[in-house]
């Protein structure tokens, strides 16, 4: 699958905007080195997976690799997270019923 065609089956979020409960995996990162080295520190890097725990006032807070991690506001902004674009209603279609 071509790279072009993959990101049409995706949209992309930055971390700041996902609600609680939202779920997806890293894409890109925008930012100097050190804070691509802080977050990398923390197992933030390109590829892994997310869920938001909480996305209120305040830092972000977000489940990665089965660690709980609290991601300052501005730095969530430099982090773009690719969901996969499945409605719920496609999910139910989907499933497989034995």
């Amino acid at each position: 699958m071509s790279e072009k065609k993959e990101l049409k089956e995706k949209d992309l979020y930055m971390l700041s905007s996902l609600r609680e409960g939202e779920e997806g995996s890293i894409y890109s990162i925008f930012g100097r080195r050190g804070i691509l080295n802080r977050l990398a520190s923390m197992g933030l890097v390109p590829g892994t997976k997310i869920k938001v725990l909480r996305n209120s006032w305040g830092p972000v807070i977000v489940l990665a690799s089965n660690t709980r991690l609290a991601i300052g506001r501005g730095q969530a902004t430099k982090i773009f997270i690719a969901k996969d674009h499945v409605s719920p209603f496609e999910k139910i279609v989907n499933t497989k019923i034995d």
